[in-house]
């Protein structure tokens, strides 16, 4: 058997084309990450009054920021580095323009819209007194900006020193990772804060689910209510039970999460999915095209043979995987260090906010993501060989692949169906969101009897045991022509 499957291999790379397009896919990879994920970027970074980065270099400064931060996430810790954030920002601040605008008790107004400590009446009566401030400077409205929920938080517009401006929205950047429109609050401390008081609080009425609180949901943000309003009971312990257990150790994850972010683009894999199309379409069909499959069929190890080739495409899989998956850590290697594994994924958490990822430590994540990225190698090599042995044509087979695998990236509206592409399974995010993405409005975890499975490890064991039948079909195929 295994001198079969030399064989076989070597027939695949003694062809010229087929090492191009290998060669071609690593490139391809190269390339991908170098431009997407490793790129410089096109935005600057200020992260002190004269030093500018680039995007990588702004990702080292945070790893190396989130070392010296080290520790365990707690109400003390959260006003540490909120008094960290304000002392910094008091050295570039246009104080005189803050008086004039917000009074001079603009830092306990500061302070009072992130907490949220003030009354509604009070709220609204400090709007109006900023407006009238304001209207003599020219503005229409204050500038302060708030929630019409009825949420007592809001953020007041800061006014720098001349020169200031970028400084200060990267340090905004650096402590509270995007502009929140209501508030200066970091939301993955507040996740990953040791309380735990952000719990989601629901109840069962008539069967159906009433939530009364999103607690961590709302604080990540970015979710659709009425998916959330579709889960039981079941599920949302389950998320509450995640949220507990999620390490409250800060830490850099950086490295991991730019490692997570690498395996999250479907670009990066096309020339493999490519590779195995066009070596799987001619696996069965490679011997009628040269008229030796009759030949074949009247030797009597025909069955081994056809074992050989199915085994042969498998080994194809498992060896790509584990390439692009070498590469991908290399390269990220080469400018951070991938480490604390075991801490709640927050560095990747920075990438895709919104997303539910800090719920998982980053070796969680990360296993996930390279389960559903082998999983959609191994679909596309298992349909692939079953055109080749039902078809016997390459032509047909190709064209039939390339259009199954690109059909996702032609929808325009996002369908549940799609969470089975092997395109959409490189795509690792949409598994992980409670909004709309690649494939509709999909929930990440599903209820089968009570037991709670994530519905990107159900594609996984889809596609598992789809290609076990289509390998065993295969074989049954072939067997039937075999010469007595």
């Amino acid at each position: 058997m295994v001198k079969l499957i030399q064989f076989e291999l070597k027939k695949i790379f003694k062809s010229k084309f087929n090492l191009l397009l290998l060669i071609a896919a690593i490139a391809i990879q190269c390339l991908a990450l170098k431009e997407i994920v490793l790129s410089p970027g096109y935005l600057n970074y200020y992260i002190d009054q004269n030093t500018s980065v680039n995007q990588i270099e702004y990702k080292q400064y945070l790893d190396e920021f989130y070392t010296q931060h080290q520790g365990i996430v707690t109400d003390e810790y959260i006003n540490e580095w909120n008094d960290e954030y304000y002392q910094k920002l008091d050295e570039i601040i246009d104080k005189d323009k803050m008086i004039q605008i917000y009074g001079d008790n603009y830092e306990e107004m500061i302070i009072a819209g992130r907490n949220g400590s003030l009354s509604e009446e009070d709220m609204w009566e400090y709007i109006r007194f900023v407006e009238e401030r304001s209207r003599p400077l020219g503005y229409d409205y204050a500038p302060i900006e708030y929630s019409d929920d009825g949420s007592t938080r809001f953020k007041l517009n800061l006014y720098y020193k001349s020169g200031m401006e970028e400084y200060g929205n990267t340090l905004h950047k650096i402590y509270y990772d995007l502009d929140f429109t209501t508030e200066n609050q970091n939301a993955y401390l507040d996740v990953l804060n040791e309380s735990k008081k952000h719990k989601i609080i629901a109840s069962e009425v008539n069967g159906k689910t009433e939530i009364e609180d999103f607690g961590f949901l709302e604080t990540l943000g970015y979710f659709n209510p009425d998916l959330i309003s579709q889960m039981n009971m079941n599920q949302i312990d389950w998320l509450n039970e995640k949220y507990e257990n999620a390490s409250p150790q800060m830490d850099t994850t950086i490295g991991a999460g730019v490692l997570a972010q690498s395996f999250d683009m479907y670009v990066i894999y096309l020339g493999y999915l490519l590779f195995l199309i066009v070596i799987g379409t001619n696996l069965f069909a490679g011997e009628k095209s040269k008229k030796t499959d009759v030949l074949l069929s009247c030797v009597k190890e025909y069955k081994r043979i056809t074992t050989a080739k199915l085994l042969t495409m498998l080994l194809l899989v498992v060896s790509l995987f584990i390439l692009a998956i070498i590469i991908n850590i290399l390269a990220v290697s080469l400018f951070f260090d991938i480490k604390n594994l075991h801490l709640a994924s927050y560095g990747y958490s920075l990438n895709n906010f919104g997303y539910i990822f800090i719920l998982y430590s980053c070796f969680e994540m990360l296993l996930r993501q390279m389960g559903l990225i082998f999983c959609s190698f191994l679909c596309v090599a298992g349909l692939s060989a079953f055109l080749s042995c039902f078809t016997k044509n390459r032509f047909i087979s190709v064209i039939i692949m390339i259009i199954f695998v690109a059909f996702p990236m032609l929808m325009t509206n996002g369908h549940t169906l799609l969470t089975i592409m092997p395109i959409v399974m490189l795509c690792c995010h949409t598994y992980f969101s409670f909004s709309s993405g690649i494939a509709g409005y999909l929930l990440p975890i599903v209820d089968l009897g009570g037991t709670i499975i994530h519905t990107a490890t159900l594609v996984c064991l889809f596609w598992i045991i789809v290609s076990i039948i289509l390998m065993t079909g295969c074989y049954v195929k072939q067997k039937r022509h075999i010469v007595r």
